[in-house]
């Protein structure tokens, strides 16, 4: 659908599927022109390249070396990540809340999409790791007096 111009700003054209054109006067009408079923469409913040059955690599704080494995949703739309070749849920683990603390995963490197090479996920980690110091040590005082 189009908004309308300035040269005509009661009149809406819409575009269907099969690329034909229709134009409305009014905006009472215009809904009799849309399908009586719209698609369903997931909005998600989460990467495109989160989803059902992504090869991954998890190494979380509390892991000792990184995984490679598989991320898994159940049917409560939580996250799972399995490690190996499993697609058993029961043997994964859980990420909990993965939409609000994916980006925070990614970025202090714990978690990586697809089979990362594990001396790149060391030298993530490093890299991280040395920031955090570094804005530590440079960070300037304030002094009040």
């Amino acid at each position: 659908m189009s908004i309308p111009t300035y040269s005509r700003p009661n009149i809406y054209t819409v575009v269907f599927q099969d690329g034909s054109l229709a134009e409305y006067l009014d905006t009472a009408n215009i809904l009799e022109a849309a399908p009586t079923q719209c698609p369903a469409s997931v909005v998600t913040l989460l990467p495109d390249w989160i989803q059902q059955g992504a090869k991954t690599t998890l190494f979380s704080n509390n892991m000792s070396k990184p995984r490679h494995g598989t991320l898994l949703q159940n049917d409560k739309y939580e996250w799972f990540f399995c490690p190996g070749t499993s697609k058993d849920i029961t043997l994964g683990t859980l990420l909990h809340d993965l939409l609000a603390n994916c980006q925070n995963l990614i970025d202090t490197g714990q978690l990586f999409r697809g089979y990362t090479k594990f001396c790149r996920i060391h030298q993530t980690r490093n890299q991280n790791n040395f920031d955090i110091v570094c804005y530590v040590m440079y960070q300037p005082m304030v002094c009040l007096l």
